[in-house]
């Protein structure tokens, strides 16, 4: 009869106990170097649209960390809001928009991405997905490599 034994089960599953024990930070920092990669692949997608007045757009594409059921995710989108061209009119409003998303940069990337009755679609997130999943992938693997470095795995 054949037996089969193992040498270093135990610090095999101690250090993937390491791995489940990761700190936010550390999560953060892998996420981070992945939404860079992101951020800059989506800025050069629309610089190559070629759209009138994407300065605005293009200057505010960044990154923010929530959470969702406890663990972090990067929200990549272009945030701020619209600065409108001055006309030397006075503005006539009667109330104000209480957080209304319109005349967000955020409204135009979503008005490129899908386009309106009038507009067709540009698709610039899609095509940003497509140029750079495998940069993406790379960088946040070299992160999780550093990571696995620093415990000594």
């Amino acid at each position: 009869m054949a037996r089969l034994y193992f040498d270093g089960v135990d610090e095999f599953e101690l250090s993937l106990k390491d791995i489940a024990a990761m700190s936010e930070g550390e999560k953060k920092t892998i996420i981070q170097s992945g939404a860079e990669v992101v951020v800059n692949s989506l800025k050069s997608v629309l610089e190559n649209l070629e759209l009138i007045d994407s300065k605005q757009l293009i200057d505010n594409v960044s990154f923010k960390f929530k959470l969702r059921d406890g663990e972090p995710f990067a929200q990549i989108s272009s945030y701020g809001k619209r600065k409108k061209p001055y006309t030397g009119k006075r503005k006539k409003t009667k109330g104000k928009t209480h957080g209304s998303y319109q005349g967000t940069n955020t409204e135009l990337l979503y008005l490129l991405e899908f386009g309106t009755p009038r507009m067709q679609p540009w698709h610039p997130v899609g095509e940003t997905e497509d140029v750079c999943i495998d940069n993406v992938t790379a960088a946040m693997a070299a992160a999780f490599d550093e990571y696995l470095k620093s415990k000594n795995l």
